[in-house]
């Protein structure tokens, strides 16, 4: 019976720790753009900042632009479309050569987020 209850214990421990590492491992803190920088190349970082006014060019379905954290600034490289917004953003990508590539880019209101450009 001893056994038994050290056995599930044991497993209930091991399946704890499972999941914290894996709750861990999926939590992307964000980062700002000078901290981005530091970093050099980083894969699925979600970067805290805002659109630089008047940087937005469209292309062949990507949108170009630039976003700044007031300190550095920072090239984007969005696959789809994208109006200016005023205010913080998130962009979630990867910072390769010194440009971000974003997969999602959401326009960050005081306690909600959402979806910008779909």
């Amino acid at each position: 019976m001893e056994n038994k209850k050290l056995l599930i214990g044991i497993s209930v421990i091991g399946f704890l720790l499972v999941m914290i590492f894996s709750l861990f491992h999926s939590i992307s803190p964000y980062t700002t753009v000078s901290k981005l920088v530091e970093m050099g190349n980083a894969n699925n970082v979600q970067v805290v900042g805002e659109i630089v006014k008047g940087s937005i060019l469209m292309k062949d379905n990507k949108t170009y632009f630039k976003i700044t954290d007031g300190v550095k600034t920072v090239d984007v490289v969005y696959n789809g479309q994208l109006n200016y917004y005023e205010g913080q953003i998130v962009i979630i990508g990867d910072f390769k050569n010194g440009v971000l590539y974003a997969t999602e880019v959401l326009r960050k209101c005081h306690t909600e987020y959402r979806l910008e450009g779909k």
